[in-house]
């Protein structure tokens, strides 16, 4: 009896020890379980964070890209404006200094016929009168190369100067213009 007793109760305890082993295999295989679905889930949030960081680092490419483009346009196109100043002043300055060229040389051969007809009048004068006339004609000379001189300058003188250019080559003529006056007085 007592065998049996043993028996019976060795059969209860490894009857129990399945149960309960067996609820250590069904918590595993739910622990595995449960870790499994939290590794799926992270792989996911995983995906998710690279595939957001991507989009948004694609935008930010994007938009870095569309500002470069905008701003190399705003300066191609305030490069072409300066251009177009830069240009049309440069323009202007010929104008002027072909202007200004014109009117000196126009200046220069009328003064210029003058000296030649007092040098016609002096080929009829009386010696002493030659001799005063050939003094003064030096003179005219000198200021005629004063003339030359400042009109040699033209092209080097800047935008900013030409006003003070032009009177400084009035000045070369009104000088010249002068000396052809008393050289038309010694005949």
């Amino acid at each position: 009896m007592m065998r049996s007793r043993v028996l019976i109760v060795a059969s209860l305890f490894g009857s129990l020890g399945m149960i309960f082993g067996c609820d250590r295999t069904d918590d595993r295989q739910k622990a595995a379980a449960e870790q499994a679905r939290a590794d799926e889930k992270i792989g996911r949030a995983d995906e998710e964070a690279r595939k957001s960081t991507t989009e948004a680092q694609q935008k930010a490419d994007k938009e870095v890209a569309e500002a470069v483009n905008t701003a190399n346009e705003k300066s191609a196109k305030a490069q072409t404006e300066a251009n177009e100043t830069i240009r049309t002043a440069n323009e202007n300055m010929l104008k002027a200094r072909n202007d200004l060229r014109e009117w000196a040389q126009k200046k220069l051969n009328e003064i210029d016929n003058d000296v030649d007809a007092s040098k016609t009048r002096a080929q009829k004068a009386p010696s002493t009168a030659k001799a005063n006339f050939e003094r003064a004609l030096q003179d005219v000379e000198k200021q005629r190369g004063n003339v030359q001189a400042e009109l040699a300058n033209l092209d080097s003188q800047a935008a900013s100067s030409m006003n003070d250019y032009k009177t400084r080559l009035e000045r070369a003529f009104e000088g010249f213009k002068e000396s052809v006056n008393r050289l038309d007085k010694t005949l």
